[in-house]
């Protein structure tokens, strides 16, 4: 596979491995680009082209068995990357599957940017359900290691991550946050505490209501924004201040949703992996991570470059991830040979 050495410098800057590691990198991310799949097998088809395939799968398994990754250099090239640097609105959410008798839990840290998100940080859960509070305050003190406070807009997440010490570790740490909380949740105003969906009854379709004055939820003092979608559900949002952009914030959450799609079935088919060693798994994501942002990247030269119209709906054709997805891929199958957009433009597109 061509340009696997010019991939390795770009991204040599920010990981701190040997060359052989760094190569093996660079030629696995290609690869998974090629067949759109973490396959092991449907990988070693493409890895390396002058030996057997089982020669690579051996030296993948050998890989993921001996390294593994501090996720920080990989959310720093990530965030290099990102062309946003300050005011970011950061999402976190969940995502599961099962694999046999075993469930896989990922809790995961994103900035939304262009209808998705670049995946920063996250852990693997040992369990089924929700995470808890200390695991989800690891991953944003582990973000602020890498992000001042004043460069965060906001932390975004829906209704699972809600509670009074999670709340209150956020405030603690400066953070603006805006939550969706149930609508069973209690709200206390004017003397009065009340289930959200019956303080909130009155609202009809489309309507948006911003409480004038803070409310206690959970023990805590905080601004409530509400409206009721055109399907009827009524979205309740808490937040320390600004209740009157909380709808525009959490507007943003939904890209993490776009980033899961991309990393599964629209994409990297991330569910195809028997991968259950937390270890190997977090190696596994961290490489997806950068061949996501490089495919989005591309897609997003590619509009600019060769715009595209949107359709009668107002959407693209094809998003940024999946268009650069497609071109990337061309570009690397088609190595030296003349193409449309040529691999070494891509690879600039890795220069922070």
């Amino acid at each position: 596979m061509t340009k696997c050495n010019e991939l390795k410098e770009k991204i040599q800057v920010y990981l701190p491995h040997h060359g052989a590691r760094l190569n093996f990198m660079a030629r696995f991310v290609m690869s998974v680009i090629v067949v759109r799949s973490v396959t092991l097998s449907r990988v070693a088809s493409v890895l390396n082209a002058s030996v057997l395939i089982e020669s690579n799968e051996k030296r993948i398994k050998r890989f993921f068995s001996e390294v593994s990754f501090e996720s920080e250099p990989f959310a720093k090239l990530i965030l290099a990357l990102i062309p946003i640097k300050t005011k970011l609105i950061i999402t976190l959410d969940r995502t599961t599957w099962q694999l046999g008798g075993h469930t896989i839990n990922i809790l995961l840290l994103a900035v939304a940017y262009k209808g998705i998100a670049f995946p920063l940080l996250w852990t693997l859960l040992d369990k089924q359900g929700n995470s808890d509070t200390d695991e989800r305050l690891m991953l944003i003190d582990k973000l602020l290691h890498l992000l001042p406070a004043c460069d965060i807009d906001s932390i975004v997440a829906d209704r699972e991550f809600t509670g009074q010490a999670w709340f209150a570790g956020l405030a603690a740490r400066e953070l603006m946050f805006v939550m969706r909380i149930r609508n069973n949740s209690l709200i206390g105003s004017k003397g009065r505490t009340l289930p959200a969906r019956v303080r909130y009854a009155h609202l009809t379709a489309n309507d948006v209501y911003v409480c004038p004055k803070r409310c206690w939820l959970f023990g805590l003092r905080v601004c409530i924004s509400v409206t009721r979608t055109s399907e009827g559900e009524l979205l309740v949002l808490a937040c320390p201040c600004e209740a009157d952009k909380a709808l525009l914030r959490y507007a943003q959450r939904w890209q993490i949703e776009t980033l899961f799609s991309a990393l599964k079935s629209r994409g990297f088919n991330l569910e195809d992996s028997h991968m259950l060693h937390k270890q190997r798994f977090d190696t596994l994501l961290a490489l997806l991570s950068l061949a996501f942002a490089w495919a989005h990247l591309v897609g997003e030269w590619c509009y600019e470059h060769f715009p595209l119209k949107c359709k009668k709906h107002g959407y693209l054709p094809k998003s940024y991830f999946r268009r650069g997805l497609d071109t990337l891929r061309a570009a690397i199958l088609a190595g030296s040979a003349p193409a449309k957009i040529s691999l070494d433009t891509c690879l600039q597109l890795l220069s922070p």
